[in-house]
């Protein structure tokens, strides 16, 4: 009887295969007190149910998507046969779109690719600039225009700097100073010093190669290196603070170094060791550049005095005008401002870019006198007088004066 149901039933599912069976076997056993053997009668009833083609395709799609491979485990072949349908699947979509949906669907893809292009381009520059400045692979002359891009809701800038001023901070890497007396504040990133820079071309201050730049407060003497290096003209970094002095000496030979390395020009740098305090004017010079936040009051206002002596042209503050205007600074306009991010602090600062319109015709000060006439000899000349200043000795030298005064 068994063999002969399940026979049926293979029939009845070969000739329709959208019929479902369903079997229910019924046992029921009698025994009887008399009988010494138990009598089993086994009844089968066989029915049938119509299930309809959706039902069955329901059932189907379920048992097929429990049973699913995730994509990251298909193969490369598996991959392409999917990425092939879905391509195939958007263009059918696209085929019954209008002429204006399609218009739309255009210009939508073309702005995601564009910003998915320019966040990476993005990323990939301040990586960068975060990993010591190793812009190596940006060959982008002075003079390029930025990139921006609409990043996260807001414009981004994406600053290129030369492979020269590069170069300068390869060589001097996560240089740091000890047993300074004031300590040292006020580093700026390479890109917003380019950026600050870049503005002055922009605005037409600055002739590349002619235009000479004094730095009150030179600390390391980074931003007086990147001017040397971006334009190749003569900058004057001045410290009053002999570690930070020495310090900025060490980083002018790092720099020399690497640049014949690599083939490129020696910035035009000279570092002098003095106090503000005996400056009386900054003739010649045309620029001025000083990160003044942290100067004392008295300080300001002699900056402020040594500034209406001098006919610089320039001058690059982070102080605002009106604490200029009350400390006396006179014949002064605000240009521009550019906003600035520092290394180790990561704090925002703004530096102010000043018009100064003072008429001086001051000899230039017996601090720079030297560092001007080799100068005007030719840059050679600077250049062999800087590596003719030894160092370790001077480091002595100031050691022993020190420990004297310390007596």
């Amino acid at each position: 009887c068994k063999l002969l149901f399940i026979s049926s039933s293979l029939r009845t599912r070969m000739t329709h295969p959208t019929l479902s069976t369903t079997t229910t076997t019924t046992t029921t056993s009698s025994s009887s007190s008399s009988l010494s053997n138990a009598e089993t009668t086994t009844t089968t009833t066989t029915t049938t149910t119509a299930t309809s083609p959706v039902a069955t395709a329901t059932a189907s799609s379920k048992r097929s998507t429990k049973n699913k491979t995730p994509y990251s485990a298909l193969g490369p072949e598996k991959k392409k046969q999917y990425a092939a349908a879905a391509r195939k699947k958007k263009e059918l979509r696209f085929q019954k779109m209008t002429p204006e949906e399609k218009a739309a669907h255009i210009e939508r893809e073309r702005e995601t690719k564009r910003d998915w292009y320019y966040s990476n381009k993005y990323r990939k520059a301040m990586k960068h600039l975060q990993r010591d400045l190793s812009c190596q692979n940006l060959k982008v002359a002075f003079g390029r225009s930025k990139l921006s891009a609409s990043v996260f809701g807001k414009d981004q800038k994406m600053i290129l700097i030369p492979q020269t001023v590069s170069a300068v901070y390869n060589a001097i890497g996560q240089s740091k100073t000890t047993g300074s007396h004031q300590g040292c504040y006020g580093e700026c990133t390479a890109g917003s010093i380019q950026s600050a820079f870049v503005e002055l071309v922009k605005m037409s201050l600055v002739i590349p190669g002619s235009t000479t730049m004094v730095e009150l407060g030179a600390g390391m003497g980074k931003p007086a290196l990147h001017w040397g290096a971006l334009f190749n003209s003569l900058c004057v970094g001045v410290e009053n603070d002999s570690n930070l002095f020495l310090s900025s000496l060490s980083n002018l030979k790092k720099v020399y170094k690497k640049a014949r390395a690599n083939n490129f020009p020696l910035p035009p740098v000279r570092f002098v060791e003095a106090s503000i305090y005996n400056i009386e004017t900054l003739n010649p010079f045309n620029v001025v550049y000083s990160f003044d936040s942290l100067f004392e009051p008295e300080l300001v206002a002699k900056v402020a005095e040594i500034l209406n002596n001098s006919s610089c042209q320039v001058f690059l503050s982070y102080r605002n005008m009106n604490e200029w205007l009350s400390h006396g600074l006179a014949c002064v306009t605000l240009l521009h401002q550019v906003q600035m991010s520092m290394t180790v602090s990561k704090e925002k600062r703004t530096c102010y870019i000043y018009r100064l319109r003072n008429s001086s015709e001051a000899a230039s000060d017996i601090i720079f006198s030297g560092t001007i006439d080799a100068y005007k000899k030719g840059k050679n000349v600077l250049t062999e007088e800087n590596e003719s200043i030894d160092v370790s000795m001077y480091c002595t030298k100031n050691m022993k004066t020190r420990s004297q005064n310390q007596k």
